[in-house]
């Protein structure tokens, strides 16, 4: 199976998050065989179906960051031997650039000084 991200912007950063779940214990149905799910998009992270191995047990997810050499990346998406490879959701970001966010905390800074100070009663004078 492959996951292809599209509409991406050469040079941009991008995180990425992928995320995996049987919560069956395994899509066999015998837990003993800890199924796995491989992603490879430049490098290779498996991840286990179920974090337990057994019925109930949760899945697991991975971020990882790259930046767009081209408009399209590819995630290629492989089960071990056997099963069915498992992808229940995915999330891309653009990672915002040190400059911008920077800008953005220093405007969250100054609204929350000028907010404080609208509710900063006057001070009191002694003796009155």
């Amino acid at each position: 199976m492959t996951l292809t991200l599209g509409g991406l912007t050469n040079g941009t950063p991008y995180q990425v998050q992928v995320w995996a779940n049987d919560s069956t214990g395994s899509l066999s149905g015998n837990a003993a065989l800890n199924p796995k799910t491989i992603f490879t998009a430049g490098n290779t992270v498996t991840l286990d179906d179920n974090n337990l191995n057994a019925a109930g047990g949760l899945g697991q997810w991975v971020t990882g960051t790259f930046t767009a050499d081209a408009t399209s990346q590819n995630i290629t998406i492989t089960p071990d031997a056997g099963h069915l490879p498992v992808l229940n959701a995915f999330q891309l970001r653009v990672v915002p650039e040190p400059a911008t966010l920077g800008l953005l905390l220093s405007g969250l800074g100054s609204a929350l000084a000028a907010r404080r100070r609208k509710g900063r009663p006057p001070l009191a004078t002694p003796g009155k």
